[in-house]
């Protein structure tokens, strides 16, 4: 779910990524409750007028928050830390 998202999403390669339970993690470490939210209902092609109502969001707030969800999701920190090879693990 997260890999096959992630892959499409940042252009890379989805063997490169860490397995899907850690890719969780990571998400639910880094990014808000709804920023999350909103990233589930993205991969699961949810219907968006549900999501305003069940996260109780307007359009522009939605914009605002797929918009630093997304900064997050592009920034080097990220990207290094959802690969399976870091640092730590080739010690």
């Amino acid at each position: 779910m997260y890999r096959e998202y992630l892959s499409e999403v940042l252009n890379i390669k989805i063997d490169g990524l860490r397995d899907e339970l850690d890719l969780k993690l990571i998400l639910k470490a880094r990014l808000t409750k709804k920023e999350l939210k909103i990233l589930n209902a993205l991969i699961n092609r949810d219907d968006i007028d549900l999501l305003f109502n069940r996260l109780n969001l307007d359009e522009k707030r939605y914009k605002e928050l797929r918009a630093k969800m997304e900064k997050k999701l592009n920034s080097e920190k990220f990207k290094k830390e959802i690969f399976k090879l870091s640092y730590n693990q080739k010690r």
